[in-house]
């Protein structure tokens, strides 16, 4: 069964959508607004039934309740009603309380011995319960916060050992991860694109009319796949399909 990103433009592309228990990278860079289109995936997902977890590598809470937000996500209200789970690694590093009920900071020391077996007590005492017969949508906001606390070759073998106990967990999900590529190394980037079944590269250019996006959908493990490069748009088709953002293929 495909699960389909909500945007008719990159399921086309991917064969339909997303595998069942597959992984997505979500490469960009400094200026990008990729970050905010990925937690908009997640809203329309949230709408059509899903269950969301974010996990909070990158940024104080208030900070990831507001760029949700503009990406047209309720973060308070979907986490009260049940819709959304946030692991906020942050606030853990730094001895900050939760504060929200759907929040759950990693208590104790958080090592490179220690956050994978705490993170997945977590699913299996706040997530699971809740979860159903739901489809579970990941983002990883965002793995080169990971890197920046651990160290990169860590961080990989962190990311590894996730994704297999994930997917053993949680057959029936799918995984978003967010890497600012601009924040990491060649070479970190290239492991997450090797783990990933599906690779979307944001490349952003600052001109004098704004920030304008080129999307590259470099790879899709489906038979009938053909790379293929998009137009970034930022609020024009607001008005016609109530979405913040659009796509649109280059040359048309």
């Amino acid at each position: 069964m495909r699960v389909k990103t909500l945007y008719n433009e990159l399921d086309e592309v991917m064969g339909g959508g997303l595998s069942q228990g597959s992984t997505m990278a979500i490469l960009y860079d400094t200026y990008s607004f990729a970050q905010y289109f990925a937690l908009h995936i997640l809203a329309k997902r949230i709408k059509s039934g899903d269950l969301g977890v974010v996990s909070n590598y990158s940024y104080p809470i208030g900070r990831v309740i507001r760029g949700a937000q503009f990406a047209g996500l309720d973060v308070v209200s979907e986490g009260e009603k049940g819709n959304l789970v946030i692991i906020d690694y942050f606030s853990s590093r730094y001895g900050v309380p939760p504060r929200y009920p759907f929040v759950y900071t990693l208590s104790g020391h958080i090592g490179e011995e220690t956050i994978n077996p705490k993170t997945f007590l977590i699913y299996q005492e706040k997530v699971l319960p809740n979860l159903g017969d739901r489809l579970l949508l990941r983002v990883v906001y965002t793995l080169d916060g990971l890197a920046f606390f651990f160290g990169e070759n860590t961080a990989l073998k962190l990311l590894y050992f996730d994704l297999a106990k994930f997917m053993e967990m949680f057959p029936k999900s799918v995984t978003l991860l967010l890497v600012n590529k601009d924040a990491v190394s060649k070479h970190f980037v290239a492991r997450v694109v090797d783990i990933s079944d599906y690779v979307i590269d944001f490349r952003s250019q600052i001109t004098r009319n704004g920030i304008v996006e080129d999307v590259v959908v470099s790879k899709a493990l489906t038979p009938e796949f053909s790379p293929e490069i998009f137009e970034f748009l930022i609020g024009e088709a607001k008005e016609k399909t109530g979405d913040k953002f659009s796509f649109k293929k280059v040359g048309q």
